[in-house]
C-alpha cells in the first residue's frame, strides 16, 4: 500500500488506513491497544466520532502516529517504517506483559 499524499477526511478512515497499512486486524488492534474489540470498527464506522481522548492515546500509539494527525488530519502522516515499527513494538511490550518471565532460580 503506498502512503496518501492527503489524509483521509474522517477519523474512522485514517484509523482504517493506518491498520490495514501495518496488516493488523481490529482484533489484533484492541488487543495491543487494551480497547474493547469492538470500538475499533466503531469508530471505523463513524458510529463513535468522538473516542476519549485515552482511547485516541493508546491507537495513536500502537499505529505510531500522532494524536493530532489520527484525530484531525492535520501535521504529517507517518511512514510506512514508523507505522511498522511502532506495531512491533506495541505487539512485543503487549506479549511481554501477557507472558512475564519466571522468577530466576535461587
Amino acid at each position: 500500500m503506498t502512503e496518501p499524499a492527503r489524509p483521509p477526511e474522517t477519523l474512522g478512515a485514517r484509523l482504517q488506513n493506518l491498520r490495514t497499512f501495518a496488516g493488523v486486524s481490529r482484533r489484533r488492534l484492541s488487543q495491543i491497544a487494551g480497547i474493547a474489540p469492538a470500538l475499533v470498527g466503531m469508530i471505523e464506522r463513524g458510529k463513535v466520532a468522538s473516542p476519549q481522548a485515552g482511547t485516541l492515546v493508546r491507537i495513536a500509539r500502537v499505529l505510531g502516529c500522532s494524536i493530532d494527525w489520527l484525530a484531525t488530519g492535520t501535521g504529517r502522516a507517518p511512514s510506512r517504517a514508523r507505522v511498522m515499527a511502532a506495531v512491533a513494538t506495541a505487539t512485543a511490550a503487549n506479549e511481554a506483559a501477557a507472558n512475564p518471565l519466571p522468577p530466576p532460580a535461587a
